[in-house]
């Protein structure tokens, strides 16, 4: 790896019943980014909006069902303070989230307000 390698986390899942696209968004930018000089760091946030750091290979599930029973055994969940490390250590974060959460900018206010206290 190399290491001035551009770190993207890649924000899926959430809340809203369109899961199922988010991941299929959240795969095919994966598939058309990471190269040797872009790393894809994805990051689940399930129905309650706890959000897990993911390998890349689990969102080739087949279904958000599948994928959201698997999800405790296979993944490691943050605290708020974890996810707010782990994104200040990538370059960039691309929100993949369809529906409430994703597309309503709440994300993007969470972070913001999980930043401020730290």
């Amino acid at each position: 790896m190399k290491k001035n390698r551009l770190k993207i986390a890649l924000l899926c899942g959430g809340p809203s019943l369109e899961r199922g696209i988010s991941l299929n968004s959240a795969r095919s930018v994966a598939d058309h980014l990471e190269s040797e000089n872009i790393e894809i760091l994805p990051i689940y946030f399930d129905h309650k909006r706890r959000p897990y750091a993911i390998e890349r290979g689990q969102l080739y599930s087949n279904t958000p069902s599948d994928f959201d029973f698997k999800l405790k055994s296979t993944s490691k969940p943050l605290t708020e303070k974890g996810l707010s490390r782990f994104l200040k250590k990538v370059d960039l974060a691309f929100p993949v989230m369809h529906g409430a959460f994703g597309e309503d900018g709440t994300i993007q206010k969470s972070w913001k307000r999980t930043n401020a206290r730290m």
